[in-house]
């Protein structure tokens, strides 16, 4: 477990030290005042006066034990501590926690001066408030230790490159190119839209499967222009596994159909689901495709 660095131990120490003077000071002044009120009113001995005298030291204590568990988390944001450092810290309070139950068992034994009925109840009740300041001792170091978690993980994800969000992600074959898949492509950069589509992505030398993994993570949406071309070709087949499986993984619609030269009847002898789907032929033009598009996009935002 993380030990503080020695200037660090020693302000802490120091620290805790005045904490626990103050407490004993501020405990044997508020044990005289007591005294004086009983011993006025005739009501010195027996064990309300013990229990008034315990009950101060406790609401005392409380006061202190607030201050230690303070004055920890202050150090560890002057240091910048981790959860490691959180956690050593956390330990080191527990450890004075301790000590100072040690000291309380010692010290309503010298009270109670021989009054052994009231030793075991007193001792009790104050270990009770000693188990109190534990706990928020507890929560306080395990609240900061999450804290600093979450900070830290946010920190090393904004680190790493975060992904360029599409909007859509255009797959087609190559003989669909020239006649569909990249007049769609422009028709939809140019009403404001972010399309993944080859000619936009690839260069010389790109790893394919690859740069096609990326493009299906990155997009909201897969349009997939059907067509007999399309149904021949690996590739696109290959497209059509993954955003199936974004669909799937995303629970939510994922493809759009786009029928090319292609009726329902063959869709459905390819692929019974896709054929299920509603399309949008192309037959209708470019500019309605696209308009079509971009509609099941704005009411899925």
């Amino acid at each position: 477990m993380w030990p503080p660095p020695e200037d660090v131990e020693r302000l802490l120490s120091l620290q805790t030290r005045n904490r626990l003077e103050r407490f004993a000071r501020e405990r044997s002044t508020r044990q005289r005042e007591i005294a004086n009120a009983r011993a006025a009113a005739g009501s010195l001995r027996g064990g309300n006066y013990l229990t008034d005298v315990v009950d101060g030291a406790a609401e005392l204590w409380r006061e202190a034990a607030a201050g230690i568990i303070a004055d920890h988390l202050a150090i560890a944001n002057d240091i910048g501590a981790g959860v490691e450092e959180i956690e050593g810290l956390r330990e080191r309070v527990s450890r004075l926690f301790s000590d100072a139950q040690h000291d309380t068992v010692s010290w309503i034994s010298e009270l109670i001066a021989g009054q052994s009925a009231f030793w075991k109840p007193l001792v009790d009740r104050f270990c009770n408030v000693l188990s109190e300041t534990r706990r928020e001792a507890e929560i306080a170091f395990g609240r900061e230790k999450l804290r600093r978690r979450a900070v830290a993980s946010k920190s090393q994800s904004s680190a790493l490159p975060q992904p360029t969000r599409r909007d859509f992600f255009l797959s087609h074959a190559f003989e669909d190119k020239d006649s569909i898949a990249r007049p769609l492509g422009d028709e939809l950069k140019q009403r404001g839209h972010s399309v993944w589509f080859d000619e936009y992505e690839l260069t010389v030398g790109d790893g394919l499967r690859q740069k096609i993994d990326r493009g299906l993570v990155e997009s909201r949406f897969g349009i997939v222009v059907l067509s007999p071309s399309f149904f021949a070709k690996r590739w696109t087949r290959y497209e059509l596994d993954g955003l199936v499986a974004k669909a799937i993984v995303e629970d939510r619609k994922v493809i759009l159909p786009v029928w090319h030269h292609i009726g329902r009847d063959e869709i459905a002898g390819h692929s019974p689901t896709l054929a299920d789907m509603i399309g949008v032929d192309s037959a209708r033009g470019i500019d309605e495709v696209a308009a079509e598009l971009v509609r099941a996009l704005r009411a899925a935002l």
